[in-house]
């Protein structure tokens, strides 16, 4: 059995404290790489320019991009229940930062 050398491509929802958090730890690893990052605020600049990891305009494009390995959700936007639905739904992998609420998993 061979030992796979591609790094995972990672796509972050999410560029507050705990999104920026992960990237850096991305950024450290040797077999995951950030290559793009949407989020609702202007931190996601500072998040992805000296990265060469790309802003993207939504989670729709995001997720459209077929190069993203994981999706890593980090948001706590009430709407991530959304996103995450429709990443599983299109067959993504999916990590989530924070545990879903009782009320997130019910809608």
């Amino acid at each position: 059995m061979s030992v796979s050398t591609r790094r995972l491509n990672v796509g972050l929802i999410g560029a507050g404290r705990s999104g920026r958090f992960h990237f850096q730890r991305l950024c450290l690893r040797g077999d995951m790489v950030p290559v793009a990052v949407v989020s609702g605020g202007p931190e996601e600049l500072s998040v992805a320019d000296p990265s060469g990891c790309r802003v993207v305009a939504d989670d729709h494009e995001l997720l459209a991009d077929e190069s993203i390995d994981l999706v890593l959700a980090t948001s706590r936007d009430p709407g991530r229940i959304e996103t995450v639905r429709r990443a599983i739904d299109l067959g993504r992998p999916v990590a989530v930062s924070s545990p879903l609420t009782e009320q997130e998993l019910a809608l």
